[in-house]
């Protein structure tokens, strides 16, 4: 019998990315067998927009915005009740190269999580990360990595279904960032394999940057908002902190977040509002106050 996939896309207020990414996905060379879009309460017009360019797909309108985490959530369980072999699981800003489903499927590696490498317009792609204390990137070519436990994104990684029934959903109360990483750490912490299939493209445009100068030399920082970086903060230090002890991962993050509130010192003209979100995540973090806070 052949396997049933099924695309999950969360989306909030993007209808025009939205759009490319639906469009993408319905050109797969190997086609899914649905699509559900999981609607964080949009008010931009996105429900008239499915409705009269996508009325076959399945469509879930969450009554509040619940963020990525919350709408990963929501979008696994009902693809996991439905039956579907497959979940195959993006945000609504990436668009998957037509071959992207047909490559991550052929691999002969059983039920282990398929991750493809995500790339932006201008060709720049992403390497793997595997954790080691911290997020850490692994250069590849273009020949599939051997079965391990890597870390992703929820930009495109296929998963089996039975691997989310045995390590359960993403943790809804983290709202935003850090539950890709957390549920990748949760993986491997149950033995789940993952593979890297870099042939498997996620077209995906990186946060906005800029280039700073610091000591005569110059830098590349993200451009992002305060609100962001508390829930980075928080979620990260939640996360590191509950799993078993490690000490070096615990200094690795808290070095890491000392020298981001360097950077927004230096850098950043809403530098006081920066470390305030910070300050405020990593305390929120150790308590553990979860949930929609900023």
């Amino acid at each position: 019998m052949c396997a049933r996939v099924c695309a999950v896309v969360v989306t909030y207020n993007r209808k025009d990315l939205l759009r490319i990414c639906l469009q993408a996905v319905h050109q797969q060379t190997r086609p899914v067998d649905a699509i559900l879009v999981v609607d964080n309460a949009s008010t931009d017009g996105t429900a008239g927009m499915i409705a009269a360019e996508f009325p076959d797909l399945q469509y879930l309108r969450l009554a509040d915005n619940l963020g990525g985490a919350g709408g990963f959530n929501a979008g696994m369980w009902r693809a996991c009740q439905d039956g579907h072999d497959w979940i195959w699981i993006m945000d609504d800003d990436c668009r998957p190269a037509e071959d992207c489903l047909e490559l991550l499927l052929n691999e002969d590696d059983g039920p282990s999580v398929r991750i493809p490498l995500m790339r932006d317009s201008t060709g720049f792609r992403t390497d793997p990360g595997v954790w080691a204390g911290r997020v850490t990137s692994i250069p590849c070519g273009d020949e599939t990595l051997p079965v391990g436990h890597y870390l992703f994104t929820f930009v495109g990684p296929l998963l089996p279904r039975d691997a989310i029934l045995q390590a359960g959903l993403p943790r809804s109360e983290f709202f935003i960032w850090f539950d890709d990483v957390e549920y990748a750490l949760r993986l491997r912490r149950l033995g789940i394999p993952s593979i890297i299939i870099p042939r498997a493209t996620m077209y995906h445009e990186f946060y906005e940057r800029k280039t700073v100068r610091f000591l005569g030399g110059e830098k590349i920082r993200g451009t992002l908002q305060p609100w962001k970086v508390y829930y980075g903060a928080r979620n990260g230090f939640y996360t590191i902190t509950r799993y078993p002890p490690d000490r070096r991962a615990l200094w690795l993050f808290l070095h890491d977040q000392t020298r981001a509130m360097v950077g927004d010192l230096l850098f950043e003209d809403q530098r006081w509002a920066f470390l305030h979100a910070r300050l405020s995540g990593l305390l929120d973090g150790f308590y553990g106050r979860l949930g929609k806070r900023r």
